[in-house]
C-alpha cells in the first residue's frame, strides 16, 4: 500500500487519445473490463475476477469547506471512515495540478477475511471539491485506478444558478432559481457481494416542491425490505429567500404507517395502520444551487450546522456541517413519492 500511495502522489493528470467519458465535472477514460453502475451522487465501476474484486467510484462533486485539507478530511470521514474500519490510516503531501490541489488518503480493512485496501483521492481548487474511491483486494486493481486517475480532466462548472440577488437586510425575496420539484432517492442494499452492491427492491425518498407563491411541500417515503410497514410523512408551509438562505417554516405535517401491499409490488399501498405528528422545525439553511453536466440537471445543495427531522444526518459527529442534496426533477418527469390513497396534504393540483 505504502508503495503504490507513494506512486499516486507523484502521479500527474495526463491527457490522452482515447475516447473520454464525462460525469459531473470529471472528464475520464472508462476503465475496460469493469462493469459500469450509475447510482445517486455517483458513477460506479466494478470487477471480479474469482475471489479478487475491485470498485471504483467518481463522486458528484460538492461546495468546498474552503482548503483541500478540510475537504480531504471531509471526504475520508464520510465516505470512508462512516462506512467501515479503516487500518494503516496513510496521507499524501498536498500537489497543485491545474489550479486543483490533490491529496490522496488510503487504508485497509477486512471483508470476509479477506484484506481490502481502499484510496480516496480528493481535488479541490477552494470553491470544489470533488472525489475518486478505488476499493481493491489485489494491487492489479489499484493500478487500474492509478491509470483513472491519470486520465482525468476536471471540468469547471459553466452554468451555475448559485448566485442570487443579495436581500439579507430586506423582506423575503422569492425568486424562480428554486421553484420546482426536487428530490434525493436512494435504493436500499443489504451488502456486497464479490464487491457488487445488492439491492434488496427497497428504496428511501425525498423531495421539495417549491411553489413560486412562497409555499413548499415536502414528502418522504420509505420502503425497506427489512422494517414490516411503509412510512410515509408530508409537510407543507412556507419559504423565505434571504441572499443565500433558505427558510423553511412549517404549518402543518402528518406521518403515516401503512401496510405493504398484498402484491409485493413497492409501488402500491396496502391499509394505513395509525397516523403520527411529525416533528416541524423551522430551519434556516445556507443553499447553493449548481448545475452538475454529468447529471444533466441542477442540484438543490442545503447547508446546516445540525442533523434536522426532514433531511436527516450526515455525520455522528458535533461540529460537523451537514450538507444535503437534492436533484431537480424535469417537468416531464413525475415525483417518485406517490401520496396514499385518501391522505389529502392541501397541495393538490397547486402548480
Amino acid at each position: 500500500m505504502k508503495i503504490f500511495i507513494t506512486m499516486l502522489a507523484m502521479t500527474a493528470c495526463l491527457n490522452s487519445m482515447a475516447q473520454k467519458e464525462t460525469f459531473d465535472i470529471v472528464s475520464y477514460i472508462p476503465p475496460k473490463g469493469w462493469t459500469p453502475q450509475t447510482g445517486t451522487g455517483y458513477m460506479a465501476y466494478s470487477k471480479v475476477n474469482d475471489s479478487q474484486w475491485g470498485q471504483l467510484a467518481i463522486y458528484k462533486s460538492t461546495a468546498s469547506k474552503g482548503d483541500i485539507e478540510s475537504d480531504s478530511q471531509h471526504e475520508w470521514q464520510a465516505l470512508v471512515l462512516a462506512l467501515r474500519a479503516i487500518e494503516n490510516d496513510e496521507k499524501t503531501e498536498p500537489r497543485e495540478l491545474n489550479g486543483w490541489t490533490v491529496v490522496s488518503r488510503s487504508g485497509t480493512w477486512k471483508y470476509n477475511g479477506a484484506d481490502v485496501a481502499t484510496i480516496l483521492t480528493t481535488f479541490s481548487d477552494g470553491k470544489t471539491c470533488v472525489s475518486l474511491l478505488c476499493n481493491a483486494t489485489t494491487e492489479l486493481y489499484l493500478k487500474e485506478f492509478l491509470q483513472l486517475i491519470e486520465s482525468i480532466e476536471l471540468i469547471r462548472p459553466l452554468k451555475s444558478e448559485a448566485s442570487l440577488p443579495a436581500a439579507a437586510n430586506t423582506a423575503a425575496t422569492h425568486t424562480t432559481g428554486i421553484v420546482g420539484l426536487w428530490g434525493t432517492y436512494n435504493t436500499e442494499t443489504s451488502g456486497f457481494m464479490n464487491g457488487i452492491p445488492m439491492t434488496t427492491g427497497g428504496y428511501f425518498r425525498k423531495e421539495y416542491l417549491f411553489f413560486d407563491d412562497g409555499t413548499y411541500l415536502y414528502k418522504a417515503k420509505d420502503w425497506s425490505a427489512f422494517v414490516k410497514d411503509i412510512r410515509f410523512i408530508y409537510e407543507t408551509g412556507k419559504y423565505e429567500l434571504k441572499g443565500n438562505q433558505l427558510i423553511l417554516i412549517p404549518i402543518k405535517g402528518k406521518g403515516e404507517w401503512w401496510s405493504k401491499a398484498a402484491s409485493g409490488r413497492t409501488s402500491e399501498w396496502g391499509s394505513r395502520i395509525k397516523t403520527f405528528t411529525p416533528l416541524l422545525e423551522k430551519i434556516t439553511y445556507t443553499f447553493e444551487v449548481r448545475y452538475l453536466s454529468g447529471m444533466e440537471r441542477p442540484y438543490l445543495y442545503l447547508r446546516h450546522g445540525k442533523s434536522t427531522a426532514r433531511d436527516g444526518s450526515q455525520s455522528n459527529q458535533e461540529n460537523v456541517l451537514h450538507e444535503f442534496s437534492y436533484g431537480k426533477r424535469n417537468q416531464s418527469e413525475e415525483a417518485l413519492i406517490d401520496t396514499p390513497p385518501g391522505t389529502k396534504t392541501g397541495m393538490e393540483g397547486k402548480k
